[in-house]
């Protein structure tokens, strides 16, 4: 069930939950990576993972004014590739408004008109891949995806029976990015790019790390509480 991931340790979803809870009874069918998770002080960034603005909010600045409401996922189409999960992403907010169903929380989010700077930075920690079911995000909801309706990301996936959640480690950094930086890469519609200089060159940014927005044992503790929420469904 585990996918190969550089600098991973891989185990089937099975066989971590029977570590943590010594429950021998998994039969929910995913899959995930767990990656150690390593003392950071710089960084160098050369790509850009742009999302809805809520789901920026709620993953960067949101951690700390809802604490109550962790959000660490994002619903991707696709499986994470050994190459992505070796990036450093700089994390960008959409400008354009949610194309599907915000929950009234998220609405009220949105409606404040959020604006995160660009001095948030992360790795995609892990990924579960999932059988795309509404029982799923009706679990996550509200707690660990409060923005959104449970149909919200299974009209997001589009009929596809497989989906995937990416976990994501995400740090504050000691300095904004330079918006240019961006300008090139946001003219398209990917939701990751690189970052270019003004000639069109690809370029990186050695950024400090300042700390992540959720320790690692409290990261671990809600990704381990996200397990054992769908486990059985």
């Amino acid at each position: 069930m585990a996918k190969y991931c550089n600098k991973t340790t891989n185990i089937d979803i099975k066989t971590y939950i029977d570590y943590i809870e010594n429950n021998n009874d998994i039969t929910h069918n995913f899959q995930f990576e767990v990656k150690q998770l390593m003392h950071i002080e710089n960084v160098e960034i050369g790509y850009v993972l742009r999302d809805e603005a809520v789901n920026v909010y709620m993953m960067t600045e949101g951690i700390d004014r809802f604490p109550e409401n962790p959000q660490v996922f994002l619903c991707k189409r696709s499986e994470v590739t050994f190459k992505q999960q070796e990036r450093w992403y700089l994390l960008d907010q959409k400008v354009t408004h949610p194309t599907y169903e915000l929950s009234q929380f998220g609405e009220a989010i949105t409606n404040e008109n959020i604006n995160v700077s660009l001095k948030y930075a992360m790795q995609i920690e892990s990924q579960l891949k999932i059988s795309v079911d509404r029982k799923i995000f009706e679990v996550l909801n509200p707690l660990y995806f409060p923005v959104w309706t449970p149909n919200a990301p299974v009209a997001y996936f589009d009929d596809r029976v497989d989906g995937y959640l990416w976990l994501c480690r995400v740090y504050e950094i000691s300095a904004v990015i330079d918006e240019q930086l961006l300008e090139k890469g946001r003219k398209g519609r990917n939701s990751t790019f690189r970052l270019f200089m003004s000639n069109g060159k690809p370029t990186t940014v050695l950024s400090e790390i300042i700390g992540p927005v959720l320790s690692d044992s409290d990261y671990r503790i809600i990704k381990q509480d996200i397990f054992a929420r769908i486990k059985y469904l």
